[in-house]
């Protein structure tokens, strides 16, 4: 089983495009655990009424302790994080699990990063951010 961690703050406009594209590819064995980072702008009301589990937490501008909050309570064998400002591509869940099979010496697969051609929303980070992921 694969649970998908989608955490959010303050992103009511945007997360629906990212869980249309959880949505479109995860099966019925998957779960997909929200974790709203104490949003105030509607995002937790629009959020209850979706499939899915919510979990809220006190806000903490550390997007780790979502992801760490989210991980605690997630079932599956395989864990996919999303942020709320992204997107999976078609058949990401798939492709992931699929190179999980078949490397399976390999602790975790990731995929492409592909910039939005429309307007930045923030700056890119300016150092290596991957070991503080998790950090919290």
């Amino acid at each position: 089983m694969i649970s998908v961690i989608l955490t959010t703050y303050e992103r009511r406009e945007l997360v629906a495009r990212a869980l249309a594209s959880v949505f479109a590819q995860i099966t019925a064995a998957g779960e997909v655990i929200v974790v709203d980072d104490g949003s105030t702008d509607g995002t937790a009301e629009f959020l209850r009424h979706q499939p899915i589990q919510l979990l809220r937490v006190p806000h903490s501008g550390n997007p780790a302790v979502a992801r760490n909050a989210g991980l605690d309570r997630a079932r599956g064998d395989l864990i996919a994080f999303l942020d709320s400002d992204d997107t999976l591509r078609p058949n990401a869940l798939k492709d992931l699990s699929a190179a999980l099979q078949a490397h399976r010496a390999a602790g975790f697969a990731y995929g492409a990063y592909e910039p939005d051609p429309g307007p930045r929303l923030a700056v890119p980070p300016v150092a290596d951010i991957f070991d503080r992921l998790l950090e919290s």
